[in-house]
């Protein structure tokens, strides 16, 4: 039996809004049918949460404003205006209003004069002080004229939300009607999202004050026992919340994300607290920022459920979605099946053990007596980029024993030709000082609070600099060089077995480290719109001594997201690289100064219509050692479809060949000669296929693995997974 959850963000906006239905009669009966319909259809069957999103702007006041409004600080209208005047000035100084808003800047654009609210568009922080280009009658409001000495109150908002003041009548109205709504409706659960936010009412130093007070305001009211969890936690929180650490999904790299969620989640344990993992989301084709999440995928993040008898919550998964996307009927089974077993305790602690250590795989399977049963299982995804003899041959370590290959391989997105002439130049190296940002860098956490880091560890010394020797394309080269003369220091940055806060949301706890790593960056004169330019190509000439490049694009508003792509220069000479997907997954395998939100490598995407910057890194410079390397000219390529063609695996001397043709977003997977097939975009099976030639055996241990394919006139780029299975199962 599934419950149903509702989200609530405790602040307010007004405007022309209609206040959620469920607080009248008919609106009360309508949610419910609503929750009703989806019980019969067999949506919410097994599944552990429903969630129920809710506008924020949804008012539940009139559109007049209340003076029990939280304001920053007030001003003094400086002259007369009338309605119209979309110019106004003040007396005091302006320095300290906001130019824009951004999720991570957490104030508004909105002041208030009298009972007229007026959304202002730029700041004048020099004599006449004021702001301009306003939105007159905002939110419902009407214009009017006002006479000079009137107060203007800057309002408190947070993710486009009003506040109400703190210890205000207001506060406890708004937790009323939440409260109003859970009760009303009948829901299990209800999920205070924006907590976290409660920073902006009292300043960090009274955060756990009125963030507490809020939920107590809303658990109070309830009329019937009912869980409750937030998106923060202090420690007055313990005695209302339910679970925690509920964190948003990720987009990429699904399984590693899971094992650090798992990880985070220790702290919970520690405190007998039960715990939470999800938010969960189950993705099929979306674009090349994006990872599919396959049934390995949903075994993998319920196993670790299993494993650590975690709850979940899924996302995103729509009525509408459910009917359009079959592949959901073949998803949702499976994890109601996961979470039938947990809810049973059906296996042991002694299995649960083996489920819930990093990395293990494994699948579900009923046996021929009847029990649910474990087999263990090996994914290993690998990259192909080109059929070129570099990443199209690979090694392959089985770690069970001989047995027939079985493989998936997904077509990527591929990139155009380095030389077209429609290309976007991003760093072409023929000035000095092209790359002049070597300062520290000053980051706002999703908790509202900011950390900075230096451009280089201590030792690390570096440059980048116009070459006319060797060039491969343009003018010049970019000769980059950096040095690593061995300092002891240590500094705050990534390293595994990081703590993750259990009062922060989804935010790393960083130690001194001894680091290896250098930045240099360039900020764009303007934002690039790189919206049909999302690749990324160079020709690099590496020094072979192994060090690491990470060339990363990045935006700063309205998320910190940014796009890594390594390189290890492992190789002399030249040699050509193109980026697409970003490579969240090897993030782990290094230590670096940013990235203390994980949502910024495993959630977050790039904008790419609004790319402000590109930073040149390197990691793991050898100690006492010099690195040289140059880069042509770094250019932005558009993405096209790619289409693989008669695709062969072959191992140990034996191939097989797939009579197919996959475009990019479709997979193939081969289980054997009579099981293979062909899906689409959307998981959707296209055919079924017949494998050609030999059925390729893996060896117990090592396996020298190469891919090919019929040429084309892009480089082929493929992801080939090869999945092998233990056959001793782990039973209760």
């Amino acid at each position: 039996m599934g419950f149903t959850q509702i989200d609530f963000c405790g602040s307010l906006n007004y405007g022309d809004y209609e206040p959620f239905p469920a607080l009248y009669p008919n609106g009360r009966r309508s949610v419910k049918a609503v929750t009703d319909k989806l019980h019969a259809a067999g949506i919410l069957a097994g599944l552990h949460t429903l969630s129920f999103s809710v506008d924020k702007r949804c008012a539940w006041v009139k559109p007049v404003p209340d003076p029990r409004l939280a304001k920053e600080r007030s001003y003094t209208l400086a002259n007369d205006i009338g309605a119209g005047d979309v110019d106004l000035h003040v007396d005091e100084p302006t320095t300290g209003l906001p130019k824009y808003i951004t999720y991570f800047i957490r104030r508004s654009m909105t002041v208030q004069i009298d009972d007229e609210l007026i959304e202002y568009g730029v700041v004048n922080d020099t004599r006449p002080y004021g702001v301009g280009k306003c939105r007159r009658g905002a939110c419902g409001t009407r214009p009017a004229p006002h006479a000079k000495g009137a107060k203007v109150h800057h309002l408190k908002e947070c993710w486009g939300c009003f506040l109400p003041d703190g210890d205000s009548t207001l506060f406890g109205e708004v937790a009323n009607r939440i409260s109003t709504v859970i009760n009303e409706c009948g829901f299990d659960f209800t999920y205070l999202d924006g907590l976290d936010g409660a920073h902006v009412i009292g300043g960090e130093e009274n955060r756990w004050h009125y963030g507490t007070k809020f939920a107590f305001e809303v658990y109070k009211r309830f009329t019937r026992p009912t869980m409750m969890e937030m998106a923060t936690f202090h420690h007055h929180l313990w005695f209302v919340r339910s679970r925690l650490q509920a964190w948003d999904h990720a987009v990429r790299a699904h399984k590693k994300f899971i094992d650090i969620h798992c990880d985070s989640n220790e702290g919970c344990r520690r405190i007998f607290m039960p715990r939470h993992l999800g938010w969960s989301r189950v993705l099929a084709w979306v674009d090349s920022t994006h990872d599919v999440t396959f049934d390995d995928d949903v075994e993998y993040m319920w196993c670790k459920g299993l494993g650590t008898d975690s709850s979940y919550s899924l996302q995103i998964v729509t009525p509408d979605m459910y009917a359009k996307e079959p592949w959901l009927h073949q998803v949702a089974p499976l994890i109601k099946r996961y979470e039938t077993l947990r809810q049973q305790k059906y296996f042991p602690e002694a299995v649960k053990a083996k489920l819930r250590e990093p990395g293990a795989e494994f699948t579900l399977r009923q046996a021929s007596d009847g029990e649910w049963e474990f087999l263990p299982r090996q994914y290993a995804r690998h990259k192909v980029e080109a059929v070129d003899g570099v990443t199209n041959v690979w090694r392959f370590e089985n770690r069970f024993g001989p047995q027939p290959a079985k493989l998936r391989i997904q077509a990527l997105m591929a990139a155009g030709p380095y030389d077209a002439a429609d290309n976007m130049v991003l760093a072409d190296f023929q000035k000095p000082d092209e790359f002049n940002e070597r300062g520290p860098t000053e980051i706002i956490l999703n908790s509202g609070k900011t950390y900075s880091y230096e451009a280089a560890a201590p030792g690390l010394t570096g440059d980048i600099r116009p070459s006319l020797a060797p060039v491969k394309a343009g003018p010049v080269s970019g000769c980059w060089t950096a040095k690593n003369s061995g300092s002891s220091k240590r500094v705050r940055a990534s390293a595994p077995g990081d703590r993750y806060s259990l009062f922060d949301h989804a935010e790393r706890i960083y130690r001194p480290q001894q680091g290896s790593w250098l930045r240099i960056g360039k900020t764009f004169a303007a934002p690039l719109d790189l919206g049909k330019h999302q690749g990324m190509g160079v020709w690099i000439y590496g020094d072979g001594k192994g060090e690491v490049m990470n060339f990363q694009l990045g935006a700063q508003k309205p998320f910190e997201a940014h796009a890594d792509h390594y390189v290890t220069v492992d190789f002399t000479g030249w040699r050509y690289f193109e980026f697409v997907e970003p490579e969240s997954e090897r993030f782990e395998d290094f230590s670096w100064p940013y990235g203390r939100c994980v949502y910024s490598q495993y959630r977050e995407t790039l904008g790419f219509k609004n790319v402000e910057w590109l930073h040149l890194w390197y990691n793991h410079v050898p100690v006492r050692q010099k690195v040289t390397c140059y880069l042509s000219p770094v250019k932005a390529l558009p993405l096209i479809k790619n289409t693989i063609r008669k695709p062969t695996v072959t191992v140990g001397g034996q191939t097989v060949m797939f009579p197919v043709e996959i475009e990019s977003g479709c997979y193939l997977e081969f289980y054997g000669r009579d099981d293979c097939r062909l899906y689409g975009p959307k998981r959707e099976l296209i055919r079924h296929v017949k494998p050609e030639g030999e059925l390729p055996v893996l060896a117990a241990g090592d396996n020298a693995m190469t891919f090919g394919c019929d040429a084309s006139f892009t480089r082929p780029r493929a992801n080939v997974t090869v999945i092998t299975q233990g056959e001793t199962p782990l039973r209760r």
